[in-house]
Formats: C-alpha cells, sequence, structure tokens
C-alpha cells in the first residue's frame, strides 16, 4: 500500500483492507517525515476470480476531505502457475540461483534445457523437470510455456525450428522473453539469426570473450547501477513506492562486472537501468523492455543477479524475478496481450 501525505508526520493511522466487503486485515501506520510511505502487506486470497479490493485510512485530524481516504480497485485471483522454460548452456550462478528461487515459488513451474546435461542421464532419473529438446513450433512452445530465459549458450548451435518458434511465441501469442547477457555466447551468437530482431538493443560486430579470456583477462573493475526515470515508473524495478527510496535502493546494489556495452537502444525499447561501463563513467542500458508483436522482451546486459541474493538475502532477489516472472509470463497465461495492436487498412 503506496500513501501520500503532507503536514501529518508523527500521526498515527489505521489502512483497513476488505475484500469484497470483507474486511481481512488492518494494518497501524505512523507518518513520518517522508510524503511518500510503501507499506507491504501479505494476503493470500482463500477464492479465485474477479473481487472487490477495498483499501480504506482512518480519518486524521484536520483533513480537508475524506474523498481520498479510500481506493477500490477489481482484481482477478488466479490459481494457476506460469510455466517457465530456462535454456542455458552450462550451470552458471545465475542459473542456480534463479532455477533455485523459481523452483521455491508456488506461483511458478519450471523447466530446464540445459546443454551441457548428458540427456542419459535425464531419462534415467525419469525428473520432467529436465528436457531433452525443445519445441519446434511456436504454438507447442506457447501451449507448454509462458516465458523463456535465454542465456549462456552458443545460440547458433540450438535448432533453426526453435529459432522461429521463440519469434513466433513472442509476437504472435504474446509469450515473454527474458535475454540475460553472459560473457561469452549471449547476446553475440545471436547476430544475423531471426532473434537478433527480438533484441531491443542493436548488435555490433564485437564476440564475446572466450573461456581463456576468462583466466587471462578477468574484469577487475565493477560498474555501477543507476535507475533511469522510466525505470522510476516501471513497477518492474520498483522495490518501494517512494520514488527517492527506490532510487537510493539501486544506487546501493553492488558493482556488476561483464554487462554488455556493444549496443544501442533500438527506437521502441525503454531503458530501465544503466550501468557505467568505463573510466570515463559512460553509461550503457543494463535493463532494457522492449514490446514486440503482442510480447514482451526483457533485455539484462548482466547475469549477475545472484550476487544481490549474497548481499541482501532474498529481499531483493526473489522479488525482482517473481515480478519478472509475473509482468513477462502473466500476460500469456491469463491469454491477455500485454501490447494491444492496432492495424488499419
Amino acid at each position: 500500500v503506496n500513501l501520500n501525505q503532507r503536514g501529518y508526520a508523527g500521526e498515527e493511522a489505521q489502512i483497513e483492507v476488505a475484500l469484497n466487503d470483507r474486511v481481512i486485515l488492518t494494518e497501524p501506520t505512523r507518518f513520518d517525515e517522508r510524503s511518500e510511505l510503501s507499506i507491504p502487506i501479505d494476503y493470500v486470497p482463500d477464492t479465485t476470480g474477479e473481487l472487490q479490493l477495498v483499501l480504506r485510512l482512518t480519518p486524521l485530524d484536520d483533513e480537508s476531505t475524506l474523498e481520498n481516504n479510500t481506493y477500490r480497485k477489481t482484481i482477478r485471483v488466479i490459481d494457476e502457475k506460469v510455466k517457465v522454460l530456462l535454456v542455458f548452456g552450462r550451470p552458471t550462478w545465475e542459473y542456480r540461483y534463479l532455477f533455485g528461487a523459481l523452483k521455491r515459488d508456488a506461483r511458478v513451474t519450471p523447466k530446464v534445457v540445459l546443454e551441457s546435461l548428458d540427456s542419459r542421464s535425464i531419462r534415467r532419473a525419469r525428473n520432467d523437470t529436465y528436457l531433452t529438446r525443445l519445441p519446434s513450433v511456436a504454438e507447442q512452445l506457447s501451449e507448454e510455456f509462458d516465458l523463456v530465459v535465454l542465456s549462456a549458450i552458443n545460440v547458433l548451435t540450438l535448432p533453426t525450428a526453435f529459432h522461429d518458434a521463440l519469434k513466433g511465441f513472442v509476437l504472435d501469442h504474446g509469450g515473454g522473453l527474458v535475454v540475460l547477457s553472459d560473457r561469452t555466447h549471449v547476446p553475440y551468437t545471436m547476430k544475423r539469426t531471426v532473434l537478433e530482431e527480438l533484441l531491443p538493443v542493436t548488435l555490433g560486430e564485437s564476440t564475446g570473450a572466450t573461456y581463456r579470456d576468462e583466466w587471462s583477462s578477468p574484469d577487475t573493475h565493477g560498474s555501477a547501477l543507476a535507475i533511469t526515470e522510466e525505470g522510476l515508473a516501471n513497477p518492474l524495478l520498483a522495490f518501494s513506492g517512494s520514488r527517492e527510496e527506490n532510487r537510493d535502493i539501486w544506487e546501493k546494489f553492488p558493482p556488476v562486472f561483464r554487462c554488455y556495452s556493444g549496443g544501442r537502444l533500438k527506437p521502441a525499447a525503454v531503458s530501465l537501468l544503466l550501468s557505467a561501463t568505463n573510466r570515463f563513467r559512460q553509461s550503457s542500458p543494463a535493463i532494457v523492455q522492449q514490446a514486440y508483436g503482442r510480447g514482451t522482451v526483457l533485455f539484462m546486459g548482466f547475469d549477475s543477479t545472484w550476487r544481490w541474493r549474497r548481499e541482501y538475502g532474498d529481499r531483493f532477489y526473489r522479488e525482482f524475478w517473481g515480478k519478472v516472472v509475473q509482468f513477462l509470463g502473466l500476460p500469456h497465461l491469463l491469454d491477455e496481450a500485454a501490447q494491444t495492436s492496432l492495424f488499419v487498412s
């Protein structure tokens, strides 16, 4: 619940939360000098369907009007899981942390294609979490998944049928795609493939680093993160209802290493997070969002969000990835395209 107030620092009030005229929670709060206050409230509904959510704030002394003390919104409660496909070449740290977080999330069903894993081991284990083959047509991909995460894999080794299926999945079926940049393969190997068109950033002629570079030229200089004005307005990056507090949170995040810096924003792309990449403190897009057809593509120029969990625990890591799943995968699950298209003839 986000509250806005002026002149009531030190005052106490009570928030009342109701669903379909049934009070489900009351939460006391005290205003401080901040004009914006964000209060987390956790509640698991006991029914599904469309519900009327009502938030009320008890009246305070000398209020000029009470009309803005009540907020109403119709919400939709579902009991279905977002199906996520992780396509990785090797079990990077990002993969390990992300897969673990998704497995613990009751709202998500994760499946994995891990190129380095022997398919014979998968068959012997009879574990349906790991897949031995990728969907070859967009309809199959759309039927089985809502969101695809691609990272740490040579895209050129993937079947071209999957390339076309993934493009159609996003373009025509409203699926979500997250492209996690790694130092070696992604997004470099997407150059001159049909998947390059999905990216919200252009690809230069540079190539990824080799494993030998990992040993001979390790990255020793981190890049600070800075949230953009568009990022502050986007709920995907919101850890607080206060813009100032949210900006401060991102600025205190640990620096990122190996952030992709070889591309420029495409016309329809929106830069949400920036990374300073060199000694001149020039910035490159670190998180970029773009509508592509009926779906959405999120490009991340780094694959080290796992460091957030090491530094802060689950506070920011699970919340961020939970929102990624929600905003990119949920529209497909609900058959509600993230974007509306107008066709004029």
